[in-house]
């Protein structure tokens, strides 16, 4: 019971960048891959802070960090400032980032990625995916 409970407060907070999204031009980012084959998926994935799942929807980016594991900031390359002629996979212009279930949060742009500030969550939900609508100017 406690386990779906949990699920459904994880979906109270994140449904708003589950229902009626639409895959964004990039899936994913990070370390953390799933193996092929017959049977690979026998062990379980170890996900880190820098593991990241993307969708889109109105104009907006849903970017879903697998384990935040209580990190202070937590990162995303895919949007990282222009530096250097190098060009991150999104390179438009950022009006806001909100933390799902939470509002508004603090960011800044850097040459490494969006640096989100995410805020606290109660107990184990620290260890829970969070999710974070990034509005596109």
């Amino acid at each position: 019971r406690d386990l779906l409970e949990s699920i459904g407060r994880w979906m109270d907070a994140n449904g708003e960048g589950i229902y009626g999204t639409r895959p964004w031009r990039l899936a994913e980012e990070g370390p953390t891959h799933a193996a092929d084959g017959s049977f690979a998926d026998q062990a379980a994935l170890e996900y880190t802070a820098a593991d990241w799942r993307f969708a889109a929807k109105d104009g907006s980016v849903y970017a879903f960090c697998l384990n935040p594991a209580g990190a202070a900031t937590l990162t995303s390359a895919t949007f990282a400032a222009y530096h250097d002629g190098i060009r991150a996979p999104f390179h438009g212009i950022i009006a806001g980032v909100e933390q799902l279930g939470a509002g508004p949060v603090d960011w800044k742009r850097t040459d490494d990625g969006l640096v989100i500030t995410p805020a606290a969550r109660p107990g184990t939900e620290a260890n829970v995916p969070v999710g974070f609508k990034i509005t596109i100017a």
